[in-house]
């Protein structure tokens, strides 16, 4: 378990830090995800504001690389906004703000699932996605497994990876409920005699 609310401890912290933090990208992988696709460069024409447009290139290829959505803080990606500036903006005199509006980040974030065929982790996903982590549970008695092969359904059916908290959660709840079915089983099933054993 670890400090949060002593929830079930699964993955390190640096694993934690790889799957769920904002990617540091090379120059090279600058290139690559923050290229974009004929109909990616549509949806930028239709973008008012410089600051939208360049938040847009940002949050798509974050999105592209971590299939999952974050929070941009200007600071903390100064190359990449540097970087997205220099190749389609070159022209634009100042480095710009890139904060907008959360209406204007949820509508960006719904335009790039939509573009690349994700799903958002909705209530009744989740819902399907504690079937699936029981019937793992019922093959998996380690964490650690369970968790991976929810990650792997996940990116298969193109969902976005929802919360780590969210996961640990779940995975604790089902072994839990496993173990304790497991151990009515035993009860129901055996004699007095094996159970005082």
């Amino acid at each position: 378990m670890d400090n949060h609310g002593n929830r079930l401890k699964i993955i390190t912290a640096n694993e934690i830090e790889e799957l769920y933090d904002l990617p540091r990208f090379t120059d090279e992988e600058r290139n690559l995800y923050f290229s974009l696709s004929p109909l990616e460069h549509d949806v930028l024409k239709d973008l008012r504001t410089t600051q939208s447009k360049v938040h847009f290139i940002l949050l798509l290829g974050y999105f592209k690389a971590k299939r999952m959505f974050f929070v941009l803080i200007s600071d903390r990606i100064t190359d990449d906004i540097y970087y997205v500036c220099q190749r389609y903006f070159p022209d634009v005199p100042q480095f710009p703000n890139i904060q907008v509006t959360s209406p204007t980040r949820f509508a960006q974030q719904t335009c790039i699932l939509k573009l690349l065929g994700y799903r958002d982790c909705t209530k009744e996903i989740k819902e399907s996605l504690y079937k699936k982590a029981s019937h793992l549970a019922t093959i998996f008695t380690k964490p650690i497994y369970v968790f991976k092969e929810l990650i792997t359904y996940l990116e298969n059916q193109r969902i976005v990876i929802p919360p780590y908290g969210f996961l640990q959660d779940l995975v604790g709840k089902v072994l839990t409920e496993e173990k304790s079915r497991l151990e009515t089983v035993i009860m129901q099933n055996t004699t007095e005699e094996i159970r005082a054993a």
